[in-house]
């Protein structure tokens, strides 16, 4: 089928419309993914990369990570000096995601090389029956953490393929309507951005903490979450003003800290607590969340609370194991919030602690170093 239309291309490619041209290039990415090194598909592919229409070679450029590194250097080489900024974007966007793939093999060989010397210093240390048992708890970790993951995928594939198979024997019944279709498309919109979210928690969970430090404000560092925050809030269509916010951090404390992990740790927590107060078909409704920071000996005490209906002691028992993908929020949160929180705040010898109660509410502590600080200065107090 592919070397039929080469053959046609080759001879005239205006025997194809422009619009037909671009479609083809889906087909060629789709049978590479499929059958790997296919010659036809890759002389397309070639063929397709000096089109007129700067779609066509935009479109060649969309495909470009999935080819063979030869195929991938020669047209990425091409396309990245072609007289349109579109093509020129598409082929800057595959390189960045090849460069990426490359960085992730690199450290994913480096983390098992890493691994196996730990293990084997541990034996040494403390014998081989030890180092055994230590691998095996390692094991049943990632056991739980798998089947987690995938319960929640499943969670989200199900009933997207349901949906699909719903409007494709509609289509084939001739029996759409609008309303059917827009329902439909809306339902996977939701699931897709979900399983965004939950493969970039993913991401952000296995990444490991940058071993630099910096001393940093932490009033900066609560700002900063705080409208991480609430631009999620409105990416997500919730309005936050319902819930009021109170800060106390004194201006003058300063952790050492890698600043990225702790703001992405502290804006989690406290998403949870603007979460409480969601209700199904109603957005989020009236309540408050503090956030109050002190030092405690050689320690920043950071206490994030709200006054939500809190949970059930069997339900905090399980989210205080921090195990990722676990989350009593359906359809909402991806259960790694926390966990991500909770590694990264050990990254920085720290200690993360959750107390909760049903219609009590709930309480997070964050305990980091104490960097620099000038005791002069005053309280910085807010309410939002």
């Amino acid at each position: 089928m592919l070397n039929d239309t080469l053959v046609q291309l080759m001879g005239d490619r205006e025997s194809m419309p422009w619009h037909e041209r671009r479609s083809l290039v889906n087909r060629i990415g789709e049978t590479l993914r499929r059958q790997g090194d296919d010659r036809d598909a890759l002389a397309l592919a070639h063929v397709l990369a000096e089109d007129p229409k700067w779609e066509v070679r935009q479109a060649v450029g969309d495909i470009l990570p999935i080819l063979p590194r030869d195929e991938f250097m020669a047209l990425a080489s091409e396309l990245a000096n072609d007289s349109n900024s579109f093509v020129r974007q598409a082929a800057e966007r595959a390189l960045e995601r090849r460069r990426e793939g490359t960085r992730w093999q690199s450290r994913t060989r480096s983390c098992i090389e890493q691994t196996q010397n730990d293990l084997l210093v541990f034996e040494r240390m403390y014998g081989k029956i030890a180092a055994e048992n230590a691998r095996a708890i390692a094991e049943r970790w990632f056991e739980i953490l798998v089947a987690s993951t995938v319960h929640e995928i499943k969670g989200i594939l199900s009933p997207l393929a349901a949906t699909v198979t719903r409007l494709h024997r509609s289509e084939s019944r001739n029996s759409l309507d609008n309303g059917v279709v827009s329902e439909g498309l809306a339902k996977m919109k939701d699931r897709i951005a979900f399983l965004e979210r939950l493969v970039m928690d993913m991401r952000d969970y296995s990444r490991s903490v940058p071993p630099g430090r910096r001393c940093a404000l932490l009033c900066a560092i609560i700002a900063e979450a705080q409208s991480l925050v609430f631009e999620n809030l409105q990416a997500n269509g919730l309005d936050s003003s319902p819930v009021r916010l109170f800060v106390n951090v004194p201006k003058g404390i300063q952790v050492r800290v890698a600043r990225h992990q702790v703001v992405a740790a502290v804006k989690n927590v406290l998403k949870n607590a603007y979460e409480a107060y969601f209700r199904e078909n109603r957005g989020l409704v009236a309540g408050e969340v503090h956030v109050r920071a002190d030092i405690v000996a050689d320690n920043v005490r950071i206490i994030i609370q709200d006054n939500g209906p809190g949970m059930a002691a069997v339900d905090l028992r399980e989210v205080q194991g921090f195990v990722p993908g676990r989350t009593s929020k359906k359809n909402r949160g991806t259960g790694f919030g926390l966990p991500i929180a909770r590694r990264y705040i050990m990254a920085h010898r720290g200690k993360i602690d959750i107390e909760s109660r049903e219609m009590g509410g709930t309480k997070v502590t964050i305990i980091l170093p104490l960097g620099l600080e000038d005791p002069n200065d005053d309280d910085e107090s807010t309410d939002h």
